[in-house]
């Protein structure tokens, strides 16, 4: 029996009706694709992400040229009023023959070598006289002169460990290992905490200033924030930077609260920001960064010339 006309419409719209969804899914999926390729092709100069995540391919054997050798680098001498000490060598005889009848050309090969001290710690000991009152009985004890803090360690050796750790992010035991291999002194891993805390403190009025000189100085001034790991929790350290002068600062949050405490004093001169929200609603003259922007000009390319050859 052949199917009604009723029939075949049904049929025939219930087949429109699989093609537009399957065209939606197919449509979806290319979609999909398109955006998982340009995640996966992002790299430093495309995106934020940093040149170190960048992976690059291993080159083969073949196409690798041969090495050339280099020129060197000659090392310019130095003055001989920065020399501390002078000596001749000199020749008995021929090396070659033998003969002692050999004359000094006034033409001798220099070669000045730089070399360390020996050095060890200056131990200075402050005894700090006992006096007792006639008058009220009490005892008391001589001040330690000025500048001299009342510790086993003296500045420049504080200053050294605090630039090890925090500097040059040297493990405790390593600072402290290395400490006693160049001079001799033995520091535990407590005092070590007890010097960076004085040195923070110390150095607190100083980053007061040169936080107050960044923010209210009429030199444009760059602000970014990165995160931090601080014992096992993200934190955040923002920097702003001018050209003489940096600072930064770190906070539990990336918030637009953490910026405006960082950045509470902020002056009138030119800002320059990523596109992150904290930084908008600026009333100073406000640039976006342009790196941020070639590199979005060029994701945008890649992604236009994806589409072209697809």
């Amino acid at each position: 029996m052949k199917p009604t006309y009723e029939e075949l419409e049904a049929k025939l719209l219930a087949a429109e009706a699989k093609l537009t969804e399957t065209l939606n899914l197919l449509k979806h999926a290319l979609e999909r694709i398109a955006i998982l390729e340009e995640r996966l092709n992002k790299n430093s100069k495309n995106s934020s992400k940093p040149p170190s995540s960048d992976q690059k391919k291993n080159s083969s054997n073949q196409s690798m040229n041969p090495k050339q050798k280099r020129s060197g680098f000659k090392r310019a001498l130095l003055p001989t009023e920065q020399v501390d000490h002078f000596h001749t060598c000199t020749l008995q005889g021929c090396p070659s023959c033998g003969s002692t009848e050999i004359i000094d050309q006034k033409q001798p090969l220099i070669l000045q070598q730089a070399e360390l001290p020996e050095v060890r710690a200056v131990i200075t000991q402050f005894n700090c006289v006992k006096y007792a009152c006639n008058a009220c009985g009490e005892e008391s004890f001589a001040d330690l002169p000025s500048g001299i803090p009342n510790s086993a360690f003296g500045p420049r050796l504080m200053g050294l460990i605090a630039t090890l750790t925090g500097v040059f992010h040297l493990a405790k035991r390593d600072a402290i290992q290395l400490i006693q291999d160049l001079y001799g002194v033995k520091v535990a891993e407590g005092s070590v905490i007890n010097i960076e805390e004085r040195v923070a403190i110390a150095l607190n009025e100083p980053y007061k200033r040169i936080h107050q000189y960044v923010m209210i100085s009429v030199l444009p001034k760059h602000f970014d924030e990165t995160s931090w790991r601080n014992k096992g929790k993200t934190n955040w350290v923002w920097v702003a930077s001018t050209s003489l002068a940096t600072c930064f600062r770190i906070d539990a949050s990336r918030s637009k609260e953490a910026f405006q405490r960082f950045a509470s004093c902020l002056g009138f001169a030119p800002v320059v920001t990523d596109r992150y929200s904290a930084y908008a609603n600026l009333k100073q003259p406000h640039q976006y960064c342009l790196a941020h922007l070639i590199r979005d000009f060029r994701r945008y390319a890649d992604r236009i010339s994806c589409c072209l050859f697809n």
